[in-house]
């Protein structure tokens, strides 16, 4: 799982990184929008020819893409803050090409990428979900409870 963990974790190839090891973020911003746009043309354009969202149903999310907080919403763009929610969106994006992977490879039969959310906020004090198109909060959504239950805990023995 720690090697999983890792793999999510990787920034974009080539991605210029500051000393500290993060990108900046306009230069992550920009890269992670041209990175979106290429595996959704990609999976459309593929041999399995697997679609993203609806038949011009706004309210159909696809990916669910989002993007980083802004200033407007009241989150800082410097700091911890801001590298939390960075590496989150990267993960995110890993995730995602994840499952666009085993439908290209035709692991898996895909047709469309409807809905695709995680259960966990982007950051803490970043209230998601009025932005995304659909604009449903997970709590809303049928069979689903606004606290995710925690998994089975590892015993150490």
């Amino acid at each position: 799982m720690a090697d999983n963990s890792k793999a999510l974790q990787r920034w974009f190839p080539d991605l210029s990184k500051a000393p500290d090891g993060d990108p900046a973020r306009d230069t992550f911003v920009a890269r992670y929008q041209d990175e979106a746009k290429n595996l959704e043309n990609t999976l459309l354009q593929s041999a399995q020819h697997v679609l993203v969202g609806g038949d011009g149903d706004e309210k159909t999310p696809g990916f669910n893409w989002g993007g980083p907080p802004t200033r407007a919403l009241g989150f800082p763009r410097t700091g911890e803050n801001e590298r939390i929610v960075l590496r989150e969106l990267q993960k995110r994006f890993q995730a995602r090409q994840r499952v666009a992977n085993l439908a290209l490879r035709g692991r898996v039969d895909l047709k469309r990428i409807v809905d695709f959310r995680f259960f966990n906020r982007l950051h803490e004090k970043f209230p998601e979900g009025g932005g995304l198109r659909g604009g449903v909060p997970l709590a809303q959504w049928p069979g689903l409870t606004p606290e995710v239950p925690a998994g089975p805990r590892s015993r150490s023995r």
